[in-house]
């Protein structure tokens, strides 16, 4: 609507009027010009002052300029006009944009069939399909001629070396111990010194648990009684070093679980407790038939003159005759037979050796039966060291020797204790103690043990003070001889085998009444260096073991640097029969001996 622009009252009026035909309408008032109506931004006049109120009109001010805006409403709808002319067709508009496209129609009827074309190009090759499942399996065929044999193929490699096989013979263990049964799969030797084992004591049972009984029983069954057979026992391993060989010298002894088999040592270290050996046994032809007697030899030539027999007998005297003058003194008769020796008298000297007969302190020995080529010797030495202990002699190979009597000359200006000792190795073993000698002053002491010697051990002495003279009474004789000490120096702590009689051997424990004064065959030294209990000695019958029954001697506790020796009797023993000692400790140091008559 187009708002008058002549004056304030004008502007109103437009207002209004525009108000009142719903038309929109601005009207600008500038201050200090009264009020500026617009229509639709075109200025339209100037009017006073004008409150909006209502019908949404509204009036705001920016910087100096006021504005009010009308918005249109809607008037009544007025009564319908005639129709007016028709007026001149205007101009062609421009085209309108195309409009949006419409839904599509509703398909039409199939047309007829066309001609046939001609036949396209062969199409590619479609891809292949899936696989069809798996029909039935037909029918088997007939089976074919056998094809022709194939070439051998080449050698394969070499497999891996296997593991080593046992060695040939019967599989056995080594147990330390000295006596009673070895145990199953087990064998052990009657010494823990290997050149002095007399015995093989093996189970029936081999470490296979196969019993070896009888087998083991005929191992000394060969007439050829001095060497029946050969025991060679070695260590299993391939690499193993210990080789012991034996030879069999009589019948095996059959213990109801164990086997005795007597031997003599030829080679071989002592093996390592448990260690796995092998044991073979290789037997002594028997001794053959006696030949037949040889034809007689020719006569020998005729012999020497023999010697003039004796004068014979006297003849009876005849009658006396009648007294005849004297005559000339005959020639002297020859001399009478010699008449019985007479007693043998007391000994002055108590080491005197005469003719065949060894007499000592009172006591003969017949040399010829059981000391061969024996002799006395004299160990002497001043001794001047305290510290160590002092070889004095040493038994020559091939031979034994015991110490009777020791002479000791005290010259250290006050009391000296000698203590005599026997050095086996690198060992010294007591075999005396003496009392403590005062100085100036000689004195004899008796051995008071029966210990032998063997070729290469010492007699040594110690003593407490020095200067000290030492005289060493001994005698010496082969080692051929009956009479002989054995001894055991490794001990377990229990029950340990000192002696064991050999088969077809006996046997009798030396005394005084064999070898020298107050002396005894049984001995044991502790120089340990702590107190040794031996609970009891034993002397066990062949197949026996220890018990209360062969009890022989009771406990006794023994210092260290002490010997104990005791029972001066003679006690034979039998093939089998053995001598045990019973001690705490395996400490070394400890030596048991007993001395034998064998035969």
């Amino acid at each position: 609507m187009r708002i008058p622009t002549s004056g304030t009252g004008w502007a109103l009026i437009g207002l209004l009027l525009a108000v009142l035909l719903g038309t929109p309408a601005t009207a600008q008032i500038t201050p200090g010009g009264g009020i500026q109506l617009q229509d639709e931004g075109t200025p339209k006049g100037r009017m006073g002052t004008m409150n909006c109120v209502g019908g949404g009109i509204t009036c705001t001010q920016a910087g100096g300029l006021g504005t009010v805006t009308v918005p249109a409403v809607a008037g009544a709808t007025g009564p319908t006009g005639p129709t007016g002319p028709t007026g001149a067709t205007g101009a062609t508009g421009p085209t309108g944009a195309t409009g949006a496209a419409g839904t599509d129609g509703a398909t039409g009827d199939t047309g007829p069939t066309g001609p046939t074309g001609a036949t396209g190009a062969t199409g590619a090759t479609g891809p292949t399909g899936a696989t069809g499942p798996t029909g039935p399996t037909g029918a088997t065929g007939a089976t074919g001629d056998t094809g022709p044999t194939g070439a051998t193929g080449s050698t394969g490699p070499t497999g891996a070396t296997g593991a080593q096989g046992d060695e040939g013979g019967l599989r056995f263990a080594f147990n330390t111990a000295t006596s009673g049964d070895p145990g199953t799969g087990k064998f052990l030797y009657n010494n823990a010194t290997i050149a002095s084992v007399t015995n093989v004591l093996i189970n029936y049972t081999d470490a296979n648990s196969i019993n070896q009984s009888a087998f083991e029983a005929i191992w000394g069954a060969s007439t050829t009684t001095a060497t029946r057979g050969f025991l060679l026992i070695k260590d299993n391993a391939n690499a193993g070093t210990t080789v012991n060989v034996f030879t069999i010298t009589g019948a095996v002894t059959d213990n109801a679980t164990y086997k005795t088999v007597p031997v003599s040592y030829v080679s071989g270290a002592l093996p390592a407790n448990a260690l796995a050996m092998t044991v073979n046994f290789s037997r002594t032809g028997d001794l053959g038939a006696t030949g037949a007697t040889g034809a007689t030899g020719p006569t020998g030539p005729a012999g020497d003159t023999g010697a003039t027999g004796g004068v014979g007998p006297t003849g009876a005297t005849g009658p006396t005759g009648a007294a005849g003058t004297d005559g000339a003194t005959g020639d002297t008769g020859p001399t009478g037979a010699t008449g019985p020796t007479g007693s043998v008298g007391t000994a002055t000297d108590p080491l005197l050796l005469t003719g065949t007969t060894l007499s000592f302190a009172g006591i003969n020995w017949p040399v010829s039966a059981g000391l061969p080529n024996a002799k006395f010797v004299n160990g002497f030495q001043t001794i001047t060291n305290t510290a160590t202990q002092n070889d004095i002699y040493t038994v020559p190979a091939n031979k034994r020797a015991q110490l009777l009597v020791t002479n000791v000359y005290n010259n250290s200006g006050g009391a000296s204790t000698p203590s005599i000792s026997v050095k086996i190795a690198a060992t010294y073993y007591l075999i005396r103690t003496a009392g403590s000698i005062n100085n100036n002053v000689l004195v004899a002491h008796f051995s008071g043990s029966t210990y032998i010697a063997e070729a290469g051990e010492k007699f040594a002495v110690s003593v407490t003070a020095q200067p000290v003279n030492v005289w060493f009474a001994i005698i010496e004789f082969d080692n051929s001889a009956l009479i002989f000490t054995a001894k055991i120096t490794s001990f377990a702590a229990s029950d340990n085998t000192v002696y064991t009689v050999p088969a077809n051997k006996s046997a009798i424990t030396a005394t005084a009444q064999q070898i020298s004064a107050s002396a005894t065959p049984f001995g044991y030294s502790n120089n340990s260096g702590g107190s040794r209990t031996i609970s009891k000695w034993n002397i066990v019958p062949s197949g026996g073991s220890v018990a209360t029954t062969n009890q022989i001697q009771t406990s006794a506790a023994v210092n260290t640097a002490t010997v104990q020796s005791f029972l001066s009797a003679s006690i034979a023993l039998g093939p089998g029969d053995f001598v045990s000692l019973n001690s705490d400790a395996t400490t070394s140091g400890q030596m048991a001996w007993v001395t034998v008559i064998e035969k």
